[in-house]
């Protein structure tokens, strides 16, 4: 999964940190029908 490789390398890479942190709110809290693909409308 990918929360433990971020939290493998979170201490070196801030970066990491937030996408941890973002892995365990989607796990917490999942979209209604969502299969795990973000479409980016924008840059």
């Amino acid at each position: 999964m990918a929360r433990v490789t971020f939290e493998a390398i979170m201490t070196d890479d801030r970066v990491s940190a937030v996408m941890s942190g973002r892995c365990l709110n989607l796990l917490a809290m999942p979209p209604e029908n969502w299969d795990g693909c973000f479409i980016l409308s924008s840059k």
